[in-house]
C-alpha cells in the first residue's frame, strides 16, 4: 500500500489522512535537499484538517513540487508549510512560505510542471513576494 494512501482507525472506523500526516512525509522526503541549501522546513499544518474526496497523490505531487521549488531557489531560509479551509468542506488551501527565496521568476519557472496536476484536480497555485524576501507559494483545492 502506498503510505500516502493509507487510512487511519479512529472509534473504528475509516477515516482519511489528516493534511498533517501527508505533508510530514512530504518535508521528511525534502530534508536532504533542505541541509544542503542550509534551510530547514516547519510543518505548521493543523491536526484536525483531513484529506475528504480528494486525489492524495496529485496533492502529494503539487506540495513536494512546490517543496522542491522552493528548496531550490533559497538560501539559509525558513520555509514554513501551513494550510486551512477557506470554504468549510469546499476549498483548502496549503501554503509554503519562504524568509530566503533569491529569485521569485526563477521559482515560477520551477512550478512550471506543477500547475497543470494543480489545474487537472480543479485547483491552482498562486506566488506573492513580499519585500524581496518572504515569498507564498498558495494551492488552493476543492476538496470534495
Amino acid at each position: 500500500m502506498n503510505p500516502l494512501q493509507e487510512n487511519f482507525q479512529i472509534d473504528g472506523s475509516a477515516q482519511r489522512p489528516a493534511i498533517r500526516n501527508l505533508v510530514h512525509k512530504l518535508v521528511e522526503a525534502s530534508l536532504p535537499s533542505a541541509v544542503r541549501h542550509r534551510s530547514f522546513i516547519v510543518n505548521d499544518v493543523p491536526d484536525h484538517l483531513r484529506l475528504r474526496g480528494t486525489d492524495e497523490n496529485m496533492i502529494a505531487s503539487v506540495i513536494s513540487g512546490m517543496l522542491q521549488a522552493v528548496l531550490g531557489n533559497s538560501r539559509e531560509s525558513c520555509v514554513r508549510v501551513t494550510a486551512a479551509e477557506i470554504h468549510p468542506g469546499l476549498t483548502m488551501q496549503v501554503y509554503v512560505r519562504d524568509t530566503g527565496c533569491f529569485s521569485t521568476f526563477a521559482l515560477a519557472c520551477d512550478l512550471q510542471s506543477v500547475f497543470p496536476i494543480a489545474e487537472k484536480m480543479g485547483g491552482y497555485l498562486s506566488i506573492s513576494n513580499e519585500k524581496q524576501t518572504n515569498t507564498t507559494i498558495t494551492f488552493s483545492f476543492p476538496v470534495n
